[in-house]
């Protein structure tokens, strides 16, 4: 048994949203996500550790070790 809105995606397709613009790592940024902002740049959240690693150069790390 399906769930009903998996079948009425299924026959619909994603709802769109209004996009916003793009941000620093080159994905859309859709009305109602979540984004940080930094020297200007846009940044969506699920982008933060990509954004800290690649382009600020932090280096990612075990605690302790």
């Amino acid at each position: 048994m399906e769930h009903p809105l998996v079948t009425k995606m299924e026959k619909n397709g994603l709802p769109e949203g209004k996009i916003y613009g793009t941000d620093v790592c080159g994905d859309e940024v859709f009305e109602g996500d979540y984004i940080l902002e930094h020297d200007g740049e846009i940044i969506l959240e699920c982008n933060v550790m990509d954004y800290l690693v690649d382009m600020l150069g932090a280096e990612r790390k075990m605690a302790g070790k």
